[in-house]
């Protein structure tokens, strides 16, 4: 009777042996997983970007520390953020060893800055308008010019002018700033317009976009407003 009694606390104990076993290899297992602990980031290659506005769009910092197996991964995503900005051409990132540090290093080919935006609108509200109750007339139409800068002072602000003859003869200037304060959480932007509507002069916001929203003003002034908005950032 003692030795049939013995034999099923025998199997319990080997049971939670193995069980304490296998729990013991999964945790040494997860623990042992190397990581790739980041000294340094560093941007190289021909670019006027700040890199205080780089590593704001990185999905890692500094200090960080990455699976082995998912950095590969993770780079890739740096790289795929830094190029929805807009201002480079092609961003490749790569890791090296210097002064006994784990570095990250990206290499940024950066976009020419400055690009023309044309534009070409009816006066009327459609084209349907232009053509079938205006006779689709030449001189209700507006052709406009414009110069953006996307990077001034390698901060990402934007440097708008715009010059439109046509039915509505305007000149145009807006300014925005994506990162005012520390945090980079907020941003302005500004903007001008004189706008001349035959035969009356207008003023308007620079923001609807074609003068839209005017205020009629006697013929011969050539006003000014300044247009200022808060915009937060991601």
């Amino acid at each position: 009777m003692e030795h049939e009694a013995f034999i099923p606390h025998t199997f319990a104990a080997v049971r939670r042996q193995i069980i304490l076993y296998l729990f013991l290899v999964y945790a040494l297992g997860t623990n042992a997983q190397e990581h790739y602990c980041v000294d340094r980031i560093i941007f190289e290659g021909d670019f006027r970007t700040r890199p205080a506005l780089l590593t704001r769009e990185l999905n890692f910092k500094e200090k960080d520390c990455i699976l082995l197996d998912s950095l590969s991964q993770y780079l890739k995503v740096a790289e795929k953020r830094l190029f929805n900005t807009q201002l480079f051409n092609k961003v490749q990132a790569d890791t090296l060893v210097q002064a006994d540090q784990n570095v990250v290093r990206f290499y940024l080919d950066e976009r020419f800055p400055v690009f023309p935006k044309p534009n070409l609108e009816f006066a009327d509200r459609n084209f349907n308008v232009w053509w079938q109750e205006q006779g689709a007339k030449l001189n209700r139409l507006n052709l406009g010019l414009g110069l953006i800068h996307q990077n001034v002072r390698g901060r990402r602000e934007e440097l708008g002018l715009e010059g439109q003859i046509g039915y509505t003869r305007k000149f145009a200037l807006s300014y925005n700033i994506p990162f005012l304060d520390r945090q980079q959480k907020q941003g302005i932007g500004a903007s001008v317009a004189v706008c001349r509507l035959l035969p009356r002069t207008i003023i308007s916001s620079l923001a609807s976009g074609v003068c839209p929203f005017m205020t009629v003003l006697r013929p011969g002034l050539t006003p000014v407003i300044w247009v200022t908005a808060l915009q937060k950032q991601p």
